[in-house]
C-alpha cells in the first residue's frame, strides 16, 4: 500500500492539526490503540514532525487530553479579572462549575479515555497528575483575590481540586447516578445543586477544625 506524501502546513496549522486529529483519534480508539503512526498519517504531516512538537504519545495524550480545560481556565480567569473583587464569591464558583461542566460534556468520550488509559493502560500516566497544572493555577489565581473575600482560611488548592472532581463526577457519571427519563434531573438542576455545595464548603471551611479556645 502507497502512503501518500505529507503535506507541508505552516508551523502553527502543522501542531493544530496534529493536536485536533489526537483529540478524534484518542476518542474514537482509545489510548492504547492509537500511535504516533496513526495520528501522523491522518493528520498528514511526518512522524518526525509530530515528534518535533511532542516528546513522546503520552505527552501528546496529555496535551490533548488538557487543552480543553486549559483554555478554559484561561477564559475563566480573564472573566474574573474583568468582574473584580465586588461579585460576590457564590457567583464566582457558579460560573466555574457551569463553565467546566461544558467542557466536561464536551469531551466526555476523551476523559473517558483518559479513565480507561489510567486503569487499563501499559504506560504509566503523570504522576504529577494530569490536571494538576491547570489546579494549581487557578487556585494561585484564587490566592490573589482570597484575602479580600475573607477566604484564606480555605485550602485553596483541595477546594479546587474538590470542585473539580465534582463537576467531572456529575459530568461523566450522571447516567449511573439516576435514573433515566422523565426522572432525570435536568442539567440546570444539577448545575445548580452543584454550585450550592461547592459554594457551601468555601463559606463554612473556616470553622472545621477550628475550634480553639
Amino acid at each position: 500500500m502507497t502512503s501518500s506524501r505529507p503535506r507541508a502546513h505552516p508551523r502553527g496549522d502543522a501542531r493544530r492539526a496534529i493536536l485536533d486529529t489526537a483529540h478524534e483519534m484518542f476518542t474514537s480508539h482509545g489510548y492504547e490503540a492509537t500511535s504516533i503512526r496513526d495520528v501522523a498519517a491522518t493528520a498528514a504531516v511526518s512522524e518526525g514532525l509530530v515528534y518535533r512538537y511532542f516528546r513522546s504519545k503520552r505527552e501528546l495524550f496529555d496535551e490533548s487530553v488538557t487543552e480543553s480545560y486549559r483554555r478554559y481556565i484561561t477564559e475563566f480567569r480573564e472573566q474574573w479579572a474583568s468582574l473584580g473583587a465586588g461579585v460576590p464569591n457564590e457567583e464566582v464558583v457558579d460560573r466555574y462549575v457551569r463553565g467546566l461542566y461544558r467542557v466536561v460534556v464536551d469531551n466526555s468520550a476523551l476523559l473517558f479515555a483518559v479513565s480507561a488509559a489510567d486503569r487499563f493502560g501499559t504506560e504509566p500516566l503523570d504522576r504529577t497528575g494530569i490536571l494538576t497544572g491547570e489546579v494549581r493555577r487557578l487556585a494561585e489565581l484564587v490566592a490573589t483575590e482570597a484575602r479580600d473575600r475573607g477566604i484564606e482560611h480555605v485550602d485553596l488548592e483541595m477546594a479546587v481540586s474538590c470542585t473539580t472532581a465534582l463537576v467531572l463526577a456529575m459530568g461523566l457519571l450522571d447516567n449511573l447516578l439516576f435514573a433515566g427519563g422523565p426522572a432525570h434531573p435536568d442539567p440546570e438542576r444539577l448545575l445548580r445543586e452543584m454550585s450550592r455545595f461547592a459554594a457551601a464548603g468555601v463559606r463554612s471551611a473556616g470553622s472545621l477544625g477550628g475550634g480553639q479556645a
